[in-house]
């Protein structure tokens, strides 16, 4: 009888363990990829997350944006965009350069082909996008 106890307790599944399709990356994994990503700016709100990236392997940027959302909006209740860049220093003024009117379309054209993929994320509609850009 204690057998049988021992060995239903051994093949039953815990509740605590989670088997979720979407399950978190690894510490191995984080720590692998802290190698081929910068966040050069950061602003986040009471409601909003923008992150500017520099990435050194356009090939990692689907696991590093991953990493990203469990790490600054894993509860998905903000609104969330992530800006790649393939140069760096580019994401410290992009939008600033972006939006500035004294910065000529040919400038602001130059630092354009550096934006690599962009990701956003609106709590609101559950609306979630990661998108490489064509130049």
């Amino acid at each position: 009888m204690i057998l049988l106890i021992i060995g239903f307790s051994i093949f039953t599944p815990s509740d605590n363990k989670t088997s979720s399709p979407a399950a978190s990356i690894s510490d191995n994994t984080k720590s692998e990829f802290d190698k081929y990503y910068i966040i050069e700016k950061k602003d986040n709100d009471q409601t909003n997350i923008r992150l500017y990236i520099y990435v050194s392997d356009v090939s990692k940027i689907k696991d590093i944006n991953q990493l990203l959302v469990e790490k600054y909006n894993n509860d998905k209740t903000k609104y969330m965009s992530s800006y790649y860049f393939n140069k760096k220093g580019i994401g410290k003024t992009y939008m600033d350069k972006q939006v500035n009117e004294n910065i000529s379309d040919k400038e602001k054209d130059r630092i354009f082909k550096y934006l690599i993929a962009v990701y956003n994320f609106n709590p609101s509609n559950s609306y979630e996008k990661l998108e490489f850009e064509q130049h």
